[in-house]
């Protein structure tokens, strides 16, 4: 891209200031000083010239200006909103054992998608976000782990978290009471396709748990 050279605005009001010093001296000498018919004829016509590039560079300069503007406010339009985020939690094991069986990324994101394809189709809301690999931690509650000769065991299940925000330009509108609704959708549908019988989810300050049936 080739750089403009353009004059700093206190150089343009001098540069302005300049040709109207001159015109108004020319002006001077056509009125004052006895010159010949010719000469004073083209001192005329030079006042005429430089008191018209005045009044012209003026109004371009605030063409130009207005111009640049404008296309500053262009270019800095954005859509902004408070920060809404949220993170939907999937384990990976069929129960709470991978000797049941265990999904894996492939399978959360097909199911993912497969929920995203049916709301469109629907034309209910959908909620865009990135899925990633994770690890979840966990004390395994059973009758057998509170027995004294028994330690309690610690589960290390593969994990999935679809996480996102809200877009300030496409979903500014939405409320949170729908978007709560279409996050336990989006659980209940992946849940049930990762064969989970829990999944945590939360919506800017609140946590969420849902049965899957």
């Amino acid at each position: 891209m080739k750089k403009l050279w353009l004059l700093k605005e206190s150089e343009v009001w001098k540069l302005q200031a300049l040709t109207l010093i001159l015109a108004l001296v020319l002006g001077i000498i056509t009125v004052l000083v006895d010159i010949s018919p010719e000469a004073r004829e083209k001192c005329g016509i030079l006042f005429q010239s430089l008191t018209l590039g005045v009044s012209t560079s003026v109004y371009l300069k605030n063409a130009w200006l207005s111009q640049l503007v404008q296309m500053r406010f262009e270019d800095d339009r954005v859509s902004s909103m408070h920060k809404r985020s949220f993170e939907v939690t999937f384990g990976l094991w069929s129960g709470y054992s991978e000797a049941h069986g265990a999904s894996t990324l492939e399978d959360a994101q097909r199911c993912v998608g497969e929920w995203m394809e049916q709301q469109v189709v629907n034309e209910l809301p959908v909620l865009s976000g990135f899925l990633q690999s994770s690890v979840m931690i966990y004390p395994l509650r059973n009758a057998k782990n509170l027995n004294e000769n028994e330690p309690m065991r610690v589960a290390r299940e593969p994990s999935v978290v679809y996480r996102g925000e809200l877009s300030p330009k496409y979903d500014a509108s939405r409320t949170d009471e729908e978007v709560v609704a279409t996050l336990k959708s989006l659980a209940k549908f992946v849940g049930q396709g990762l064969n989970q019988r829990r999944v945590y989810f939360s919506f800017l300050e609140r946590q969420y748990t849902i049965d899957i049936d």
